[in-house]
C-alpha cells in the first residue's frame, strides 16, 4: 500500500527539475530499474546524461528511497572511481543509519561496483568496521578482485568469523587464496560457529570449494 510522502516528493521534484534543466530525458522512468528488457520496456531515463546532476545531488538528498535509487544510478562501473568518493560519504553517512537494508547496502554494492585498486585502503576501512552491519557485504564480496595486494587475504581472513558478512567474506577468501587454501580455515569457521546461520554458510562453501577442486581434477585428467 502507497503511503504518501509529502517530503520525499518535494525532494524528488526538485531534482528531477534539475535534471531536466540539464537536459536529462526520459524523467517519467526515473527510478524505474529493468534487467530483463524480453519482458519489459526498457527505461528510457538517460542515465549518462544524469550523472554530472546526480553526483552533485546525491549528498544533500535525506529521503532513503530516493537516495537508493541515485546511488543504483551511480554505480555504474564507467563512473569509476569518479564517483567512489561522494558514494563513500553516502556509506558513511547512511550505512550506520540503516545499516540492516537499503539504502546502506545499494550504497554499498555501487561504492565496490566503482573502486578501483587505489581506493582499496578505504575499502578495507569500512569492510572491517562493523558499525556497518550488513552494509558491508557486497564491499566484503568485491575484495578478491585485488588479491594481488598482500592486505586483502588476512582481511577476509577475520571477516569469515563475522556474522553479518561472513558468506561474502568466505567466497571472497576462495577466490583469493584458492580453494585448496580456504578449506582449512572454512573448517575452522564451521567447527566454532557450529548450529548457527555462519556455520552453515561455511558448510556450503566447503562444498563447493570441494566441488570446485574436484571439477578442476576431472577436467584435468581429461586432457592428460
Amino acid at each position: 500500500m502507497y503511503v504518501p510522502n509529502p517530503a520525499e516528493d518535494e525532494e524528488r521534484d526538485a531534482l528531477l527539475i534539475a535534471l531536466a534543466a540539464h537536459g536529462v530525458t526520459g524523467l517519467a522512468d526515473f527510478g524505474n530499474f529493468v534487467n530483463n528488457i524480453t519482458c519489459f520496456t526498457p527505461s528510457t531515463f538517460d542515465i549518462r546524461a544524469s550523472w554530472p546532476v546526480l553526483l552533485n545531488w546525491f549528498p544533500r538528498l535525506n529521503q532513503p528511497r530516493l537516495v537508493d535509487a541515485v546511488a543504483r544510478y551511480l554505480g555504474h562501473p564507467s563512473l569509476r572511481p569518479q564517483a567512489f568518493p561522494v558514494l563513500e560519504a553516502g556509506f558513511r553517512r547512511w550505512a550506520v543509519t540503516d545499516a540492516t537494508s537499503t539504502p546502506g547496502w545499494t550504497i554499498g554494492a555501487s561504492l565496490a561496483a566503482t573502486a578501483t585498486v587505489a581506493q582499496l585502503p578505504q575499502l578495507l576501512d569500512l569492510a572491517t568496521d562493523k558499525r556497518f552491519g550488513r552494509s558491508r557485504q557486497e564491499i566484503v564480496d568485491s575484495l578478491w578482485r585485488y588479491r594481488k595486494s598482500g592486505l586483502v587475504a588476512p582481511v577476509l581472513l577475520e571477516l569469515i568469523h563475522d556474522h553479518e558478512v561472513g558468506l561474502h567474506a568466505m567466497s571472497a577468501l576462495r577466490q583469493t587464496i584458492g580453494n585448496a587454501a580456504a578449506i582449512p580455515h572454512l573448517e575452522q569457521v564451521e567447527a566454532t560457529a557450529n548450529g548457527t546461520q555462519l556455520g552453515k554458510n561455511a558448510d556450503k562453501a566447503i562444498k563447493r570449494a570441494r566441488k570446485s577442486l574436484a571439477a578442476a581434477a576431472a577436467k584435468e585428467a581429461s586432457t592428460d
